[in-house]
């Protein structure tokens, strides 16, 4: 599989799969942002989806695959209403702990040089999504996001 391949599973869900490599995610957003577009997402949603989406789409290449190409890992997306469901799976590195990072906000004040390189990302996430959980059992990451869409 060299890009990304949509199955849709129903009227509002669709399952898109892909293996790591450079432009992965991109095909990967590129195709759901169509798709949300299609069902009438209002923009403003979308653009929190988008950011969302893509931070836990690249974690997954960078920590869950260590930037290996050929990683499985697939979204799968449910509009129900004003609610609009996301799995990311993969097979790669589980969270460490089994749990997602808090994503607690990080302190911005100090010189520029102090500041850290990484930590935004789970923070973003956890307060642009409604609700997530993770999951891991037989070798699968499953990371569910929830949007409230309107």
């Amino acid at each position: 599989m060299e890009q990304a391949v949509t199955t849709r599973m129903a009227d509002r869900h669709i399952l898109i799969e892909a293996k790591t490599s450079n432009f992965a995610v991109r095909e990967v957003l590129d195709e759901a942002l169509t798709l949300l577009a299609e069902w009438g997402v209002p923009a403003a949603a979308t653009g929190s989806v988008h950011i969302v989406l893509a931070e836990a789409l690249n974690n997954v290449i960078e920590h869950a695959y260590d930037f290996r190409d050929g990683g499985r890992f697939s979204l799968d997306m449910t509009l129900e209403g004003d609610r609009l469901a996301t799995v990311i799976r993969d097979h790669g590195t589980p969270f460490p702990e089994g749990t997602p990072p808090d994503g607690d906000a990080v302190a911005l004040g100090g010189p520029t040089e102090s500041l850290p390189e990484g930590g935004f990302g789970w923070f973003m996430i956890r307060e642009l999504t409604e609700d997530l959980s993770y999951e891991h059992a037989e070798g699968c990451n499953a990371l569910t996001l929830r949007f409230l869409v309107v």
